[in-house]
């Protein structure tokens, strides 16, 4: 288990660093050395440590089904089984709490008949990060419309279709689609009669 734990937290740590790096908080233990390692001398840190554009950030967050990950006891990854995932509330919090930005769900989707469900699911991820206060302050579904090659990272010319979109590529709404809409005329005018959340808020970290 200390093999797994200690595993896990080096890997999360590099999960967070570009962010560190970009946002001038402070590194998680050990990333000074790593970067160290790799070529950056400790004087260039110094840069990094320096914060910019405070009161003027958000933080966007891509979630899928494939994000997580678990550290086996050999310290290989394995992919969790369905329900095993902590979800999107929980690692979007991990994030406020280090950051104190505001977020918004910057990409999510899943294919073919699990897309509504995934929909209604990320939203209600949403919802409840609402309710604890964390500020959420936009959704995205990512795309309008399927899309070709994109999940591989365009490396195949198979001119495979998947189907992730809101539409075909006949423009044909899914039903997907249908559920986003019906989403974004409930909440449009609820969200649009709120206050709007400060533009960024002090670190947390």
């Amino acid at each position: 288990e200390g093999t797994e734990a200690g595993e896990a937290d080096r890997w999360n740590a590099k999960r967070f660093l570009s962010l560190d790096l970009t946002l001038g908080h402070e590194l998680a233990p050990g990333m000074g050395a790593y970067l160290q390692e790799h070529g950056v001398p400790s004087n260039e840190l110094t840069f990094f440590r320096e914060r910019r554009a405070v009161g003027q950030r958000w933080l966007g967050l891509n979630y899928y089904a494939s994000r997580e990950h678990l550290v086996t006891s050999t310290g290989e990854w394995a992919a969790p089984e369905e329900g095993e995932t902590a979800g999107l509330a929980r690692v979007a919090t991990e994030y406020y709490r280090r950051y104190g930005l505001p977020l918004f769900h910057a990409e999510t989707n899943r294919a073919g008949a699990r897309a509504v469900a995934w929909l209604e699911e990320q939203w209600g991820e949403v919802l409840a990060l609402r309710g604890a206060g964390i500020p959420v302050t936009g959704f995205t579904w990512s795309s309008l419309t399927d899309t070709i090659g994109w999940e591989n990272g365009l490396p195949l010319d198979d001119n495979a279709v998947h189907e992730v979109g809101l539409c075909d590529l006949n423009r044909e709404v899914r039903p997907v689609g249908d559920a986003y809409a019906a989403l974004a005329k409930e909440w449009g005018p609820r969200l649009r009669a709120e206050p709007s959340h400060p533009r960024s808020q002090a670190a947390t970290g």
